[in-house]
């Protein structure tokens, strides 16, 4: 992947195809790899670019406060694209949503795949849901399954619970 170096780390990313540009932004699960079953199709007719959020696949983790904006923007004007299509999924969608209410004139078109909604309120019920599964993945050993990305985690030397 290419680097983007800046004062908080960098950004990982990558380019294919040619033709207009297509910017996929990933799940909050994920990295820029939950697309590669549809680059192939979309790189016949567009420069399709992905890249890692902070914290993300092989982007660095961030060393200071930052906006996902702003690293939207930054890679976009590095890589010298003014307009562009915006696709992202879930935490990606909601990425890609506030940099097109920040930066309207720089999206063609916006697709969001099952994106959180800006200012939602949730209710108590789904607030300790999402406290629950915060807490699940930080606990081991499931964190490292995640992390490890191996296809035997127990090769990892991930143990499971018996219970």
């Amino acid at each position: 992947m290419l680097m983007l170096d800046d004062d908080l780390g960098h950004l990982s990313y990558d380019i294919a195809g040619d033709g207009s540009p297509i910017v996929l932004v990933h799940a909050g699960i994920a990295d820029h790899r939950m697309w590669d079953a549809v680059v192939p199709a979309l790189a016949e007719r567009h420069t399709v670019i992905r890249y890692d959020l902070r914290g993300f696949g092989e982007s660095a983790l961030p060393s200071g406060p930052f906006r996902e904006t702003d690293d939207l923007r930054r890679l976009l004007d590095h890589l010298g694209h003014e307009r562009v299509r915006l696709v992202g999924a879930s935490w990606g969608g909601r990425v890609a949503l506030d940099f097109t209410l920040t930066h309207p004139d720089r999206v063609h078109s916006l697709a969001m795949l099952a994106a959180p909604w800006p200012r939602y309120h949730w209710s108590a019920d789904m607030i300790a849901y999402d406290e629950a599964e915060t807490a699940a993945l930080e606990a081991p050993p499931y964190v490292s399954t995640w992390i490890c990305g191996c296809a035997d985690p127990l090769a990892a030397g991930t143990t499971w619970p018996t219970d």
